[in-house]
C-alpha cells in the first residue's frame, strides 16, 4: 500500500490547498443556495451559469442592495444567510422586491447574481489565471487519483464565466454607481 504523498512541483502543494479550499467553499455555497432555493426551482443546478447582460447584471445587484438594506434589520438574532433568506421567501418579501426589479423568481435573480459576482472573481479580480493554473496542477499531479482530479476539475471549470459574462462584469464594475455596490457586496 502506498502511503506517501502525491508529489507536487515546488509551491504546487500550496496552490492544491487553495484550489481544494476553493472547491469547499463553492460546494458549500451550492448547498446552502440550492436549499435556499429548492422551493422555487428544485430542478436547476445552483451554479449553473446564465449569460448576462448589463441591464440583468444591474438590476440583480440593485435588487440584493434592496434586501439587504431593507431586511438586515429584521434578521432573528445570531441567524445566518441561510435561515434569513429562508424567512424572507417564507413572507414572500424576496419575491415582491425581485419583481420591483424584473425578476420573476428567486432563481433566476440567484442565478444572475451568482454569474456576475464569478464574472467579476474571476476576470475583475483577476481569479480566472489562478484557477486555470490550479485546474493544470491538478492534471499534472501524478500521484492524485484520476477520479478525484477529474471531479476537482469538474467543479473549478463550473466556475469559469465565459468571455461575455467577463465583459459584462467589467462593465458594471467601472460603473461608479455599481462599483460602490460591489464593494459593499464583498464586506
Amino acid at each position: 500500500m502506498n502511503t506517501t504523498s502525491p508529489t507536487l512541483p515546488a509551491g504546487g502543494r500550496a496552490h492544491v490547498l487553495v484550489t481544494a479550499a476553493l472547491v469547499v467553499l463553492f460546494a458549500g455555497f451550492a448547498l446552502w443556495s440550492h436549499q435556499v432555493h429548492a422551493q422555487t426551482s428544485p430542478a436547476t443546478s445552483v451554479l449553473e451559469q446564465i449569460d448576462l447582460t448589463e441591464d440583468a447584471a444591474k438590476s440583480a445587484l440593485r435588487a440584493y442592495m434592496e434586501l439587504r438594506a431593507d431586511y438586515k434589520d429584521q434578521a432573528p438574532a445570531g441567524s445566518d444567510a441561510q435561515t434569513f433568506a429562508q424567512a424572507l421567501i417564507a413572507r414572500g418579501a424576496l419575491a415582491s422586491a425581485l419583481a420591483r426589479h424584473g425578476f420573476t423568481d428567486t432563481n433566476t435573480w440567484y442565478r444572475t447574481l451568482t454569474s456576475f459576482i464569478i464574472a467579476h472573481s474571476a476576470g475583475v479580480d483577476g481569479k480566472m489565471a489562478e484557477m486555470q493554473k490550479s485546474m493544470q496542477q491538478l492534471r499534472d499531479t501524478p500521484n492524485l487519483p484520476e477520479a478525484t482530479k477529474e471531479q476537482m476539475i469538474a467543479q473549478l471549470s463550473a466556475l469559469l464565466p465565459s468571455e461575455q459574462n467577463v465583459e459584462v462584469a467589467k462593465s458594471v464594475a467601472s460603473d461608479p454607481e455599481f462599483a460602490s455596490i460591489i464593494e459593499e457586496i464583498r464586506n
